[in-house]
């Protein structure tokens, strides 16, 4: 697990730290949304984040192209 990312208590958290044990040396690089994985000879990068209606986007200023663009590239 990444000395760098300290977790609390509680599911969400017990989740991460079960998944960082399982990746092992290859979780090392793990940032707050994004983990370099290392498979083999290839290392993925490996990103998520959230996007909500209203909150990041809405649906009445843009199309469903642009809202999927949007997600992609801040993810």
């Amino acid at each position: 697990m990444p000395r760098h990312l300290p977790l609390g208590a509680g599911g969400e958290f017990d989740r991460l730290r079960a998944i960082f044990t399982r990746l092992g040396d290859a979780a090392a690089e793990l940032g707050d949304d994004c983990a370099l994985v290392s498979l083999d000879d290839v290392t993925l990068a490996v990103s998520i984040d959230c996007s909500y209606e209203g909150v990041h986007f809405r649906t009445d200023w843009l199309s469903f192209e642009e809202i999927g663009w949007r997600a992609g590239a801040a993810a």
